[in-house]
């Protein structure tokens, strides 16, 4: 009987050749892969293995940008200059007073060659035992040009009226807007959610605007989760959310009964809805206009009244 011939065990790689040259041997997709899931510290290091190297990671594209907190401002400008390919992520958790102004040159650059997820967290200054007035810094309105946002996430700023020719992000899936201002009322945050078709969830929390506002409307059909935490309901409406899992609103003391009615009763398509509300709102579950069709889970939290909620709700 025939025998099979040996296998050759695979030949392996002559000493001469270099790491550096046996990981450029690889398919530039492979390695445009390896290099955009590096941390973009040693990214940039990979410049030193070979000639060929030297500036491989600035053409990479969708590279994750983290900046963690104390980054001084030199490295992010000199790694934004020298991009030439869209970002995937641009994170930095704590952007400090003096470095606001700053940030309006990430802007323009991201703007220029494209970001897909942006994080970004203002921080005031604290002095202790020293009252001051707050001066939240107002974005460049380049950001309206970074058409190619997925995720938007902001905190600690003010945010600019919409360009009247702005069209909307139309690949955002997710805003999510903390402490931040809008010094000339809601509308441009109107425009903003109702021009960004593909919207899957958005979150409000501690949002500015001035004393006097008017109604404005949240018009996101795809939105599936809502979130919104706030002393006052500030004038907003909400339009059929046909999408809706998941609504958590919390309202603060200052809150209009019946701006929260309204609110509430427009949230019929939620599946889980979980509400914390001021004590005036004791009789809220009785109030409601409309019935709840999809409803699997409820969470009501009302001060001085969760004894009585709880038993009422298990009773139903």
């Amino acid at each position: 009987m025939a025998t099979s011939p040996a296998r050759r065990r695979p030949r392996l790689p002559s000493s001469d050749i270099s790491a550096a040259e046996l990981l450029y041997s690889l398919p530039p997709a492979m390695l445009d892969e390896i290099l955009s899931r590096l941390p973009i510290r040693v990214a940039a290091r990979t410049s030193v293995l070979s000639h060929a190297w030297c500036r491989r990671w600035e053409s990479v594209p969708y590279l994750v940008l983290h900046w963690p907190r104390g980054t001084p401002s030199a490295p992010i400008n000199a790694v934004l200059a020298h991009r030439t390919c869209p970002v995937s992520e641009f994170r930095h958790p704590y952007v400090p007073e003096p470095e606001f102004r700053l940030s309006d040159l990430w802007f323009l650059r991201l703007a220029s060659v494209g970001v897909h997820s942006l994080y970004l967290k203002f921080k005031l200054l604290k002095a202790d035992g020293i009252v001051r007035i707050p001066h939240f810094h107002m974005l460049h309105p380049c950001i309206f040009f970074c058409l190619e946002l997925a995720v938007l996430d902001l905190e600690a700023c003010d945010f600019p009226d919409p360009p009247s020719r702005f069209a909307g992000f139309p690949n955002l899936t997710t805003l999510s807007l903390s402490d931040v201002g809008f010094p000339r009322g809601l509308r441009g945050l109107e425009a903003l959610i109702s021009s960004s078709s593909s919207l899957q969830r958005l979150r409000l929390e501690n949002l500015r605007m001035p004393d006097e506002y008017e109604q404005w409307v949240i018009h996101a059909p795809n939105l599936q989760r809502l979130i919104i935490s706030s002393g006052f309901v500030y004038g907003w409406q909400i339009d059929d959310l046909p999408s809706l899992e998941v609504a958590e609103i919390k309202l603060g003391h200052y809150a209009d009964v019946q701006e929260i009615m309204n609110l509430i009763s427009r949230l019929d398509q939620a599946r889980i809805l979980q509400l914390s509300m001021p004590s005036s709102m004791d009789n809220l579950l009785e109030g409601l206009s409309r019935s709840f069709v999809n409803l699997k889970g409820l969470s009501l939290h009302i001060p001085y009244c969760c004894l009585y909620l709880a038993f009422y709700l298990s009773s139903i």
